[in-house]
């Protein structure tokens, strides 16, 4: 999950204090999107998984 983080503008996940002061608010905006969506799917995909192992 780092590597897709990583991928996905990793300076996000430190807060906008951390990014760098040349980034616009609209970057910093869509890199926050961006690293949300990540994570939402990195979860998501965990746990399909999970229910997929459960029987009925």
């Amino acid at each position: 999950m780092m590597a897709i983080l990583i991928q996905k503008c990793v300076e996000a996940l430190k807060g906008e204090a951390h990014m760098p002061a040349t980034v616009t608010p609209a970057e910093k905006t869509e890199m926050n999107d961006k690293v949300l969506s990540a994570i939402i799917l990195c979860l998501g995909d965990k746990v399909l998984r999970e229910v997929a192992k459960e029987e009925t």
